[in-house]
């Protein structure tokens, strides 16, 4: 994906998060700088998103979220909102869909359409992804159907 920043990136989150009227999220993200700085700027925006939990991992350690993934969707959010590096970010997107109860992921994690079709087969209810995916990648929607991009 391309990042215009993670300031930017973070505020773009927020502002779709805004759009589909996502208050309440719990904040995934690694025990790192780049965790901990967009859990920062989450916390100013509190005005249009208010944290009801967060959990960090240790970088490219984590290989089962799924105790982790339970205690955000208990915490009965709008939204789980997730922030990792590809290792961690399939991860994820493996596990979150069977423990969702309703509740939609959107992360921001580097994907490409093998990867996404290889995790979803064509549907990826609930997923949202707050990443800008490369021109490079073909994601048509006779490709990819049911995968959703922030426009």
């Amino acid at each position: 994906c391309i990042y215009p920043g993670i300031t930017d990136q973070t505020n773009q989150a927020v502002e779709f998060m805004k759009i589909k009227g996502w208050k309440r999220i719990y904040f995934l993200t690694e025990n790192s700088e780049f965790g901990l700085l967009v859990e920062k700027l989450l916390k100013e925006r509190a005005g249009d998103v208010t944290l009801v939990g967060s959990e960090k991992v240790v970088p490219n350690q984590t290989k089962d979220f799924r105790t982790i993934i339970a205690k955000a969707v208990a915490a009965k959010p709008d939204v789980v909102f997730a922030m990792f590096a590809p290792n961690e970010g399939f991860v994820i997107l493996r596990q979150f869909p069977p423990l969702a109860k309703g509740v939609p992921l959107y992360i921001g994690t580097d994907v490409n359409k093998g990867q996404l079709v290889d995790i979803f087969g064509k549907e990826a209810k609930g997923v949202y992804f707050a990443s800008r995916i490369s021109e490079q990648y073909d994601l048509s929607p006779e490709n990819i159907v049911g995968v959703k991009e922030r426009e």
